[in-house]
């Protein structure tokens, strides 16, 4: 799949050159799989070079950086609709395919968090005269920064129940000390201490972290072709 890397430069020649926006759009999101990968992957290896609350914490922060870039990215620019969209698509998709039990019911709250003004915005705020539409708009945008806090705040604290009040209960046996274990022999009167071998899984530090700064410039740079085009071809459409 890194192979897929090499469309990153092909989008952002397409995009000085101003090519057609349909594919320049189509090859920034292909770029964007590598670049994903590589932070997932990056953050992964680097979180065996610790223990397990720093290599929960490197996973929270780094598992979901890509869309968090473009959302930033979207928002930016102004597009708020994507990002919504974008948003409500990492949630249904970490529910399906990775968390259970006590991170699925964060995203189940997430969830609600955007349904309520959802539901507000078509039930119960509508609009009786054209004057009232502002007001019905701004009450909206009340609940939702309302909700937002309310979810910010309900992040943090998960934060400090995992990793600081009920640490105990996420543990999980340290690599490092597996991977420290020798093995005893004795031959005669002298003692050898042998290392057990085994196969070196995880990359260097080093290799970890320019590889996950590179994968973040990477996201920024093509992100910001992704959402450029992405209202170019908007245009084109519509």
């Amino acid at each position: 799949m890194y192979f897929l890397v090499l469309f990153a430069p092909v989008a952002l020649v397409l995009e000085v050159t101003h090519s057609d926006p349909i594919l320049t759009f189509v090859f920034a999101t292909i770029a964007l799989i590598p670049f994903a990968k590589l932070i997932g992957d990056s953050t992964e290896h680097l979180a065996t070079h610790y223990g397990t609350s720093t290599a929960s914490l490197l996973n929270v922060t780094f598992g979901n950086a890509a869309e968090i870039i473009i959302a930033i990215v979207a928002l930016s620019a102004g597009l708020v609709t994507l990002v919504k969209a974008s948003i409500i698509g990492s949630i249904i998709g970490n529910l399906l395919l990775e968390n259970t039990g006590y991170q699925g019911s964060m995203l189940f709250l997430a969830i609600i968090g955007l349904a309520i003004p959802t539901m507000l915005a078509i039930n119960l705020l509508r609009p009786t005269t054209e004057g009232s539409l502002a007001e019905v708009q701004r009450n909206i945008q009340l609940v939702s920064d309302v909700l937002a806090s309310v979810l910010l705040g309900v992040y943090i604290a998960s934060i400090i129940f995992t990793f600081v009040t009920h640490k105990h209960l996420f543990a999980i046996p340290s690599m490092e000390m597996e991977r420290e274990k020798r093995q005893k022999t004795t031959s005669g009167d002298n003692k050898i201490y042998k290392e057990i071998d085994r196969p070196d899984f995880s990359w260097s530090k080093k290799k970890c972290i320019l590889l996950l700064g590179a994968s973040v410039i990477g996201v920024v740079l093509v992100s910001e072709v992704l959402v450029s085009n992405y209202r170019r071809c908007y245009r084109k459409c519509c």
